[in-house]
């Protein structure tokens, strides 16, 4: 496998940059010494840079590019290897990127079903004219008719259809159709049921204008039923029980129905009319007890069932989906309930054909009501099942399955897949059955162009020759962009072989990293050359920002130029030589406060084992430098020294003797510098603040001498106490004298 980049290039990237600059104290006196004498020579500046090496540009992953000058490794791949995305991807994977694919989604056989697009929640449309293009009278009428001028529905509907059945592609697209015809809102999804009915409602609209397929609709999907009405008193049927209603479906209850024939059961079962709900009876001329149920008098070629999957619950006042499992047969005879008519009805044996073959299924994928995705199951004249979902259309073979969502995810055994088992299936997300009547077919396959009318057929064949035209222009265009990928690819690898240059070479340039990264791995190129980010303040090149750049030859900068553009053109000798002495001049700044910090760490060791008797220096919380010492005088304080030591009034407290240590004046004054430094968890304001609780700096000095520093007012507050407690004795004692003398 070629190699990709993969976890090396995640640890690359989140790596820290080298430690670019004066490596010590001694390194940035030497570099300011040169400076002062006018002597910084250019090894000295790529010393700064970590730039005094060879260069190194080995291919690799995109991980493998280090943030030193001279490392080029990793910008481009080992010959023959690829990436995932971008110059170096595979030509296939990018030419599909870019609409290029080679074989433009041919179909493998004229006979297999063609995907619909979807324009975004349109699944509903494409499930419906997926059932509706399997009927093959209705698209031989859709084919044949002559729709009036102006009918755009019935126009783009046959359009959609041509391509479906005679098309070179396995996919069709259905904007047309959708948008501009049926005027849908792609971005809202409709119940597919009420989408079905209302479809077949324009089509039967559509048709009104040929006399020869003007009732199509109806002699395909419509069936008879009829109301009937028996009095229990007289034994008679009502006068409208003989009337006839056509449906062009049935729809039946999926709640506490196990199997469809549950659901027909409960569809013609009988309800009583008694009590308050008497029938009026014309034959009693008075109200009369009554068995009211609906009877199926003839059905359809193509009998179609929508199931009631979505149910209003009453408690939540909102639609839910019913999830429970439904069994259906893939043969289903019917002949029994035309039985039940004529014996109800009383009349003669019934010769209309009622056996069925399930020809496709619809199903609801989803966990409620009001959002989901719909897939159809189409069974082909060959007998094998598809699974079209949407532009995808899959083979599952001579039985249907019962979980589509499983084939559309692909995790599911062969074992698992919810076959059709003795002829008989049980799904969860069934939405609608269409059986036909056995004997008529189903054809979801192309027809030969010699049955279609003249004009339709020179249609097709302009519809092949501009699919086979463009599928031209796109091999084409796809031969020249590999191409161009392979020239660009050979001009990288060019570029990238003359960027290598040596320490010695006065003839460098600098480049951003950045730039370079994003030029050799994207596929048409980056624009201008940009390395402004490595200028300074001063607008001159930045020598701490080595690991922003890299250092490349004379001659790759000028092809690189000569290409792009851009700039600017940035040499060794163009390094600022004011940003070095800054630097130099903050490590030695650095290294002298580290000898300091050093120098205080080792007397607070000494001072945390003293008293804190010392007539002189500055107390602080013995508690405070021991935590400073611990994150070695670099760490955030919360609270300042002296918080713990003194009281609410600012002044030590008389019990804090020894939670307290007393610093020399050297020392105090170290610590006042790193706090308005910064350095120090400053807290600043709260060291400062005018709070309650004032957190200062104390100094023995300021109270009284060491030994005797007490809070004046916590010493006040004591001796009023002890006052007041002798006033209430010396009262109680008079008070009992008085009262014996009296007395006495």
């Amino acid at each position: 496998m070629a190699p990709r980049g993969g976890k090396s290039g995640s640890r690359a990237a989140s790596a820290k940059p080298p430690a670019i600059g004066a490596r010590s104290a001694e390194h940035a006196a030497l570099i300011l010494r040169s400076l002062e004498e006018g002597r910084l020579d250019r090894d000295q500046v790529l010393g700064l840079m970590r730039a005094q090496g060879g260069h190194c540009s080995e291919p690799g992953p995109r991980g493998s590019l280090k943030q030193t000058p001279g490392c080029l490794c990793g910008l481009v791949p080992p010959v023959g290897a690829s990436r995932k995305r971008g110059l170096w991807a595979s030509n296939s994977a990018e030419a599909d990127a870019l609409g290029c694919s080679q074989d433009f989604d041919r179909r493998e056989d004229p006979r297999d079903p063609a995907g619909l697009v979807n324009q975004a929640n349109t699944c509903y449309v494409n499930a419906a004219l997926q059932v509706l293009y399997a009927v093959p009278r209705l698209r031989d009428a859709i084919f044949r008719a002559r729709f009036s001028h102006g009918d755009g529905v019935a126009e783009a509907v046959r359009q959609v259809f041509l391509e479906m059945a005679y098309s070179p592609l396995g996919v069709v697209d259905t904007k047309e159709l959708v948008v501009a015809a049926l005027k849908l809102d792609p971005s809202v999804q409709q119940d597919g049921q009420e989408f079905m009915k209302l479809f077949l409602s324009l089509l039967e609209k559509s048709f009104e204008g040929d006399p020869v397929f003007k009732d199509v609709v109806t002699q395909v999907f419509g069936g008879r039923q009829s109301y009937t009405t028996l009095c229990k008193g007289c034994n008679q049927l009502s006068s409208s029980s003989r009337d006839t209603v056509d449906f062009l479906d049935l729809s039946l209850q999926v709640k506490d129905c196990d199997s469809i024939e549950d659901s027909l059961g409960r569809f013609t079962a009988p309800s009583f009319l008694d009590g308050d709900n008497k029938y009026l009876c014309e034959g009693c001329n008075a109200r009369c007890d009554a068995v009211r149920r609906t009877v199926l008098r003839g059905f359809p070629p193509i009998l179609v069932f929508t199931l009631e999957r979505f149910a209003f619950d009453l408690q939540t006042l909102n639609k839910v989906k019913v999830k429970s499992p439904y069994e259906f047969p893939l043969e289903l005879d019917m002949s029994r309930y035309l039985r039940e008519a004529n014996d109800i009805l009383g009349e003669g044996p019934c010769n209309s054909m009622a056996s069925y073959e399930l020809m496709s299924i619809v199903h609801h994928i989803g966990s409620t009501a009001h959002q989901g995705h719909y897939v159809t199951q189409v069974k082909d004249t060959r007998g094998t099942w598809w699974l079209l979902n949407d532009d995808k259309c899959t083979s599952i073979g001579a039985k249907p399955t019962g979980d589509p969502e499983g084939y559309i995810q692909g995790s599911v055994s062969k074992k698992k897949r919810k076959l059709a088992q003795d002829g008989r299936m049980s799904s969860s997300s069934v939405y609608m059955l269409v059986y036909a009547q056995q004997g008529r077919g189903m054809h979801v396959c192309s027809a030969s162009l010699e049955e279609l009318p003249a004009s339709l057929a020179v249609q097709v064949e302009k519809m092949k020759a501009d699919v086979e035209d463009r599928c031209t222009q796109r091999q084409e265009a796809r031969i020249s962009l590999e191409r161009g990928i392979e020239d660009r690819q050979k001009f990288v690898r060019e570029v990238i072989g003359l960027c290598a240059i040596d320490s010695s070479d006065t003839q460098d340039r600098w480049i951003s990293t950045e730039w370079l990264q994003k030029w050799a791995d994207a596929a048409a190129g980056p624009v201008k050359i940009d390395s402004t980010q490595l200028l300074c303040q001063h607008n001159k090149l930045d020598a701490l920002k080595a690991h922003m750049m890299k250092r490349i030859s004379h001659s790759a900068w000028c092809l690189l130029h000569e290409r792009y553009g851009g700039g600017p053109e940035l040499s060794t000798q163009d390094v600022c030589h004011d940003c070095i002495a800054e630097h130099c001049h903050q490590r030695l700044r650095e290294d002298r406060a580290s000898d300091r910090r050093g120098h205080f760490l080792e007397l607070a060791k000494e001072l945390e084992k003293r008293d804190s008797d010392a007539s002189s220096g500055f107390y602080v919380s013995r508690q405070w430098l021991v935590s400073w010492k611990r994150k070695q005088g670099r760490g955030c304080h919360k609270e300042s020294p002296t918080a713990s030591i003194t009281c609410e009034h600012g002044s030590l407290c008389p019990d804090s003797v020894a939670r307290r240590v007393v610093l020399p004046d050297d020392f105090w004054c170290y610590l006042k510098v790193l706090q308005a430094a910064g350095l120090v968890q400053a807290c600043c304001t709260r060291w400062a603040s005018a709070s309650s609780r004032s957190h200062r700096w104390v100094h023995p000095s300021e109270l009284a001498p060491a030994g005797g520093l007490q809070c004046i007012s916590a010493v006040q507050l004591l001796v009023a106490v002890m006052l007041d407690q002798r006033i209430q004795i010396l009262w109680f004692h008079n008070t009992l004298f008085f009262a014996v003398q009296h007395h006495c």
